[in-house]
C-alpha cells in the first residue's frame, strides 16, 4: 500500500469515527451509563470514555486545529454563559505561531458538544479528573484516538496530527481552493499543504485527463 493510499484510508476512517459514532451516541451513552468501571486516563465511567473520545475526535476532525490548541480550548470558548447558547466560532490566538483563528463550528461539531455538555468537569473542554481538572496531556490524546481507530481494527499508524490533516483533505476532495486550506491552516507554504494533503502524481495525471480545452 503505499503513502498516499495509507493517508486517504485514514483520513476517510477518522472521518467515519466522526460521523457514524456520533449518529449512535445517545443510544450508546444510554447502554453504558449506568457503568462505574473507570476506564482510561483521566476518564471516570465507560460513559465519560465514550463521550471523550467521540467529542475529541468530531472537534479535531471538523476544525482543523493544531492538538496543543485543541487540548486548551475552555467551555467559555464555545458556550457563552451570558446568552446561554453555544458560540457560532470559536476565536483563538494559535499556540505555535502567534497568529490569530476564527473556526465556524459546524453543526457536527454543535452535536458532539451539546451531548458532552453535561459531563463537563472545569474550564477546559478536555479535562483530566484530578482535582486541579487541567488539559488531558497530548499522550493521553493520542491514547484516545489511538483507542478509536482500534475500536475498528485500524492497522495503520495514526496520530494526534491525523485530526488536522483529514478536514483539509476531504475539503479538497470535494472542491475546496487550496488557497483556503492553506488559509484554514495558516500555512504561508504550499509544499507543507500539498503534504498535509496528499497530492501526488495520479492526482496531478486526471486533471490533465480530465481537461478538454479544445
Amino acid at each position: 500500500m503505499t503513502d498516499k493510499t495509507k493517508h486517504i484510508k485514514n483520513a476517510a476512517i477518522i472521518a467515519l469515527i466522526g460521523n457514524t459514532i456520533l449518529g449512535c451516541l445517545k443510544l450508546a451513552v444510554g447502554l453504558f451509563s449506568g457503568s462505574a468501571a473507570l476506564v482510561g486516563d483521566g476518564l471516570d465511567s465507560s460513559a465519560d470514555v465514550l463521550i471523550s473520545i467521540i467529542t475529541l475526535v468530531v472537534v479535531g476532525i471538523n476544525t482543523a486545529l493544531r492538538i496543543s490548541d485543541l487540548l486548551r480550548l475552555k467551555w467559555n470558548d464555545v458556550y457563552d454563559y451570558v446568552s446561554r447558547r453555544f458560540r457560532s466560532h470559536i476565536t483563538l490566538k494559535e499556540s505555535k505561531t502567534g497568529k490569530g483563528k476564527k473556526v465556524r463550528l459546524n453543526k457536527q461539531v454543535m452535536e458532539a458538544l451539546k451531548l458532552y455538555w453535561p459531563h463537563k468537569r472545569g474550564d477546559f473542554i478536555f479535562a483530566n479528573n484530578r482535582k486541579n481538572m487541567l488539559p488531558i496531556s497530548r499522550v493521553q490524546a493520542f491514547r484516545i484516538i489511538k483507542s478509536a481507530a482500534k475500536a475498528i481494527k485500524m492497522k495503520e499508524r495514526i496520530s494526534c496530527h491525523s485530526l488536522r490533516k483529514t478536514l483539509g483533505y476531504h475539503a479538497w476532495r470535494t472542491g475546496a481552493a487550496v488557497a483556503v486550506i492553506m488559509d484554514i491552516y495558516n500555512h504561508t507554504d504550499y509544499e507543507v499543504t500539498r503534504r498535509y494533503l496528499g497530492i501526488a502524481q495520479d492526482d496531478r495525471d486526471k486533471i490533465y485527463i480530465g481537461m478538454a480545452l479544445v
